[in-house]
């Protein structure tokens, strides 16, 4: 019996195809390190696009106060991640790898299948059931989808502040990672050394990085009806049973 999801399985190996080329390319994007436009500020982004690291001169009082390093900070790292953007633009227009084929899988194999096969027990009354109970969770589907858009936005709107292990730099940060201010004691500004600037302005905003990682948005999807359905979909005997199907035990 031939697989009636043929054709989506095809688009799905072209898809994974993409997939893999993206993979490859955002993985040969390394450390960007760019300036701001005086010089006095660079910042280095890592591999994932986080800033790593702050590097502060000598001479920044020359161009910033207090209260408007942050800008020479987010240029710094806006220069940066545009640099990333473009390598990992060219990484991907370069990579020529061939994508690796895989043969469809048999229809037994599929989850539609082993679905199918585990429906052919019951009768028609649980047939019908059945279809109820798939039509109740595509409803709490579609509310959840809305539900959980809400809670990741308002996460990313959410603003988290953490100061640095010596408590001279407070940095704020949006929940998407958007860095939005960076305050310092500026008593302890007068006589730090600029190397310890840019140290304590790094550690404020790690400090940030790993406040937002606690309000992980993969948890808020975990405990979603997405995430409960995503768990179903790995285990056909469980869908079954959550959808009624009596099937073999």
């Amino acid at each position: 019996m031939s697989d009636p999801f043929g054709d989506v399985g095809l688009g799905g190996r072209e898809l994974d195809a993409v997939v893999g080329k993206f993979g490859r390319s955002l993985e040969a994007v390394g450390p960007v390190t760019a300036k701001d436009s005086t010089g006095a500020v660079a910042v280095t982004l890592d591999k994932e696009g986080r800033i790593a690291s702050i590097v502060v001169g000598s001479q920044w009082t020359s161009h910033y106060s207090a209260s408007t390093l942050v800008a020479g900070v987010t240029e710094a790292a806006t220069i940066a991640a545009t640099t990333r953007f473009e390598q990992f633009g060219q990484q991907f227009a370069d990579d020529e790898a061939e994508p690796v084929r895989t043969p469809a899988p048999l229809l037994h194999e599929t989850l539609s299948g082993q679905l199918a096969e585990i429906a052919q027990a019951g009768d028609a009354a649980e047939t019908a059931a059945t279809m109820e109970h798939i039509g109740s969770l595509l409803r709490e589907l579609t509310e959840a989808i809305d539900v959980v858009s809400s809670q990741v936005d308002a996460m990313h709107a959410r603003e988290f502040t953490s100061r640095s292990p010596g408590g001279h730099v407070k940095a704020t940060m949006t929940g998407n990672g958007v860095l939005v201010d960076l305050t310092m004691d500026r008593a302890w500004l007068d006589r730090a050394h600029s190397t310890n600037v840019g140290r304590e302005a790094t550690q404020a905003i790690h400090a940030a990085y790993r406040k937002i990682a606690d309000q992980d948005v993969s948890a808020i999807l975990a405990d979603s009806v997405i995430g409960k359905l995503d768990r179903l979909s790995r285990d056909p005997v469980a869908l079954a049973r959550e959808l009624g199907l009596r099937g073999e035990r």
